[in-house]
């Protein structure tokens, strides 16, 4: 039996269920389950606080902060901005947070929700990339059962991050967010429901661990 570890990544779009289903299929593998923690180990290692840093997670700066971010003591004394105290780049955030993965992944079969671990782990021997998407509609509803918000507020909220993971992504691996043919298996969690995307999903893990004789 292989003794290296199977790596199974999840790419989702908010409001598609990808977390509460990775989180779940993580516990029936007995799997390590990788997503704020992701951030959180990020994080450590940069020497910054996780709450700063949460809403730099999956995005890209606006210019005008990335501007900011590298500004060094201007010689204007009304304009005074300390190197130390400056947070780290989109880039140094991904490069600490794709160490992170990689590191896990190579060390115990775990399941990692977002952060371009599809483009990461590529080269992964054991490897299985998932893509979980769902109708607008279907998004909207869940969000607004979830978070108790309106319609338009949910709206609102699934653009700004489906922009914010299409331009990371785009940024960070140079590939199209969510562009099928660059994963194993992608399901429509609003067509099959939650619970037999999982079903799915298991059977598939199940059937590929037993074919290559991994744990």
């Amino acid at each position: 039996m292989s003794s290296f570890p199977i790596a199974i990544t999840i790419s989702r779009q908010l409001g598609c269920g990808g977390g509460c289903i990775a989180q779940r299929l993580a516990n029936r593998l007995g799997y390590k389950y990788l997503d704020r923690e992701i951030l959180q180990r990020a994080a450590e290692a940069l020497g910054d606080d996780v709450a700063m840093l949460e809403p730099c997670d999956e995005r890209i700066s606006p210019l005008w902060t990335s501007l900011l971010n590298t500004f060094v003591v201007s010689s204007v004394p009304e304009v005074l901005y300390l190197p130390q105290n400056r947070l780290p780049t989109d880039r140094e955030l991904f490069s600490a947070e794709s160490t992170v993965i990689r590191q896990v992944a190579a060390q115990e079969s775990c399941i990692i929700v977002g952060r371009g671990g599809f483009h990461l782990l590529q080269d992964h021997p054991h490897h299985l990339a998932i893509a979980l998407w769902a109708p607008l509609a279907w998004r909207v509803a869940r969000v607004v059962a979830i978070y108790h918000i309106s319609e338009t507020e949910a709206r609102q909220m699934l653009s700004e991050s489906d922009h914010n993971r299409s331009c990371f992504i785009r940024t960070m691996t140079g590939q199209a967010w969510m562009d099928m043919r660059l994963f194993h298996l992608c399901l429509n969690t609003g067509a099959l429901g939650l619970e037999l995307a999982e079903s799915i999903l298991w059977d598939y893990i199940c059937a590929l661990k037993n074919d290559r004789d991994i744990s």
